[in-house]
């Protein structure tokens, strides 16, 4: 229970970062398009981003407040949020700066690409709701029927339980029915 709970929880912070990941290209863009320079366009952005993203940022920038160079606050950042897109931004961003080149326009594509992905993901997530809701419909019946039959015979599974055939029956059943819900997890799953 506690390693589900915690992929439960990773996965959402996941989600929120990438989510913020879109507007927070758009941010650095726009400051940089605007004049500022990178260490104040990503100071500027963490004050504006949400949290989870948001406090990662205001870290980086508060190291480079303390005098930490860009690099080494992007670099961290990344290190700290193994996010793909975070990577792939802080990964633009120092290429950038190390050839030149127009940044404000590359952080504009990203995140218009970025945008696009996760409309995208939403889109597949809700074409595939029905589906996923009935596979998981379908897995919660032979709970029901077990359910069901001990209603109507009281006791119809303990005395199952009682002989080795039983047990083999019950064991088989439990580990089929657990092999089909990872099966539609992994089914069901949508990668952005």
């Amino acid at each position: 229970a506690g390693r589900v709970a915690i992929g439960v929880a990773d996965r959402r912070h996941a989600r929120r970062v990438g989510e913020a990941m879109p507007a927070v290209a758009q941010m650095l863009a726009s400051a940089v398009a605007a004049g500022l320079s990178l260490r104040q366009a990503i100071i500027r952005s963490a004050r504006d981003t949400p949290d989870p993203l948001g406090a990662e940022l205001r870290r980086a920038s508060a190291e480079m407040e303390l005098g930490a160079r860009v690099d080494d606050a992007l670099t961290g950042l990344s290190a700290r949020l193994p996010d793909p897109d975070l990577g792939l931004l802080v990964t633009a961003i120092l290429v950038q700066r190390r050839t030149g080149g127009d940044l404000a326009r590359a952080l504009r594509d990203m995140s218009a690409r970025l945008e696009e992905r996760g409309r995208l993901a939403r889109e597949i997530r809700g074409a595939t709701a029905q589906a996923r809701a009935t596979a998981w419909m379908v897995a919660a019946l032979p709970l029901l029927a077990a359910g069901l039959a001990e209603s109507a015979a009281p006791g119809l599974i303990s005395r199952t339980a009682s002989t080795p055939v039983g047990v083999g029956v019950l064991v088989a059943s439990v580990v089929l029915q657990v092999a089909g819900i990872l099966m539609i997890r992994r089914i069901a799953a949508v990668q952005a």
